[in-house]
């Protein structure tokens, strides 16, 4: 009976192989039809970002804007509203099952600071 040796088995070239890690994740993005994201708007969950308040953030070109995923509030920096999004993306942003999608992306991705952890703590 032979013994299999790793000359055995298949080479495997340009195999990058890692250590999963939370840092690793890559970040979530809402599906947004063609005719917006040609007009250069994004709106993700981002990585690395485990420390912070939950929030999505949305891209428009070079512009940023940060909403919390707990009281929908544009955080500061860098602020602004919701007059400054296009109506369409902020009615996909919205949609209470694309809400939901944010919101369990980020407890996905971050489950030490679940959007739910604070929720309803937040007053004026």
């Amino acid at each position: 009976m032979r013994i299999p040796t790793t000359l055995d088995a298949p080479i495997l070239e340009n195999v990058l192989f890692f250590r999963f890690e939370e840092r690793d994740i890559m970040p979530f993005s809402l599906d947004l039809p063609k005719r917006l994201r040609v007009k250069g708007w994004k709106v993700k969950i981002q990585e690395k970002e485990r420390l912070e308040p939950p929030r999505v953030t949305v891209w428009h070109g070079e512009e940023v804007w940060r909403i919390g995923l707990r009281d929908r509030r544009f955080l500061v920096p860098p602020g602004g509203g919701w007059k400054d999004i296009d109506q369409e993306v902020r009615t996909l942003i919205e949609d209470e099952d694309h809400w939901e999608q944010l919101r369990n992306a980020w407890d996905q991705r971050y489950p030490s600071n679940p959007v739910s952890s604070t929720e309803g703590n937040d007053h004026d």
